[in-house]
């Protein structure tokens, strides 16, 4: 970074002497073997691994960005400014941090452009190096989770209509099922009758949350308090089972023209080519199948990130 040299355009390893060279790999060497030698295998070794490789992938994109359109909005924006004073447009990537949460939930490096916490009026500056962004998303993902975590079918309809047509009958709008369900699911100290008499939070704590740990159905074992548990058991599982499909889709594409721009919490958003458009339907089949079960999935289609349209078929 000192000499003004861009490791973009060169291969580091020619730039290092080969003794520097040589003393880095046998440290490396060692470090690896000392892991494998010392340290058990995680349960979810296999689905860790898989999350990393299509994050490296991921961060070897250079991403497409309006950087008029990004200057424009740093003029009274900080945020906007931030980015276009710290990012170089010829290598603008996402560097996720699979180890970043202690729920397994993706964050970013501290070099990655910041696509987890990118203001909603900013999204316009994202656009596809092929031809349409197509995000998937899923309908109420921790829902139903633990839907799933109670071994109940999965509604084919917003899951806050669901709620409002079984659970709370004398509710009248959604709005109102969907602030009355997350003040109970939020809150391990609330009681509602109806809620709980769909929702068994204790069952559910009885099975996966013993001397304070939360163990979730991907292998994951997370430290925690009485109150958290409940939500980090969620997040967690919520989070990998997104990943799981977004791992599939990486390499469902791998020898495509289109592939996965970025994942974002619930959803992934796929950069796609024009002449790969008749795989919407198995790509949405493909997020939808879960590990936890066939969750409702929306999806939007746009020329940029901030003008996505709900699309269906």
């Amino acid at each position: 970074m000192n000499a003004k040299i861009s490791i973009a355009d060169i291969c580091l390893f020619d730039m290092i002497p080969e003794q520097q060279l040589r003393a880095y790999l046998e440290a490396k060497s060692s470090i690896c073997q000392w892991v494998f030698e010392e340290l058990p295998k995680p349960k979810n070794y296999s689905f860790l691994a898989q999350t990393h490789e299509t994050c490296r992938e991921i961060a070897q994109q250079n991403l497409k960005i309006d950087w008029e359109l990004a200057k424009h909005f740093a003029v009274n924006d900080p945020k906007a400014r931030s980015i276009v004073e710290r990012f170089d447009p010829s290598r603008t990537f996402i560097n996720y941090n699979i180890f970043g949460a202690i729920t397994g939930r993706l964050a970013t490096q501290p070099d990655s452009f910041p696509i987890m916490n990118l203001k909603n009026e900013h999204k316009s500056i994202l656009l596809p190096k092929n031809d349409w962004f197509v995000e998937f998303d899923y309908n109420g993902a921790e829902i139903r989770t633990l839907l799933s975590l109670t071994k109940k079918d999965q509604p084919d309809e917003d899951i806050h209509e669901f709620h409002m047509k079984n659970i709370y009958r004398d509710l009248t709008t959604r709005a109102k099922a969907k602030e009355r369900f997350f003040a109970w699911l939020y809150n391990p100290n609330s009681e509602d009758y109806l809620t709980e008499r769909y929702y068994d939070r204790k069952s559910i704590l009885s099975s996966h949350y013993k001397d304070g740990c939360v163990y979730t159905p991907f292998g994951r074992e997370i430290e925690t308090d009485d109150f958290h548990a409940l939500n980090y058991l969620l997040q967690s599982s919520s989070s990998d089972n997104c990943m799981t499909q977004v791992n599939q889709i990486h390499r469902f594409l791998r020898d495509k023209r289109s592939n996965v721009a970025f994942a974002i919490h619930d959803s992934v958003v796929i950069d796609l080519d024009h002449n790969d458009r008749q795989l919407l339907p198995q790509l949405r089949e493909l997020f939808a199948d879960t590990t936890l079960g066939q969750f409702k999935v929306g999806v939007k289609i746009g020329k940029n990130m901030g003008e996505l349209k709900e699309f269906s078929w």
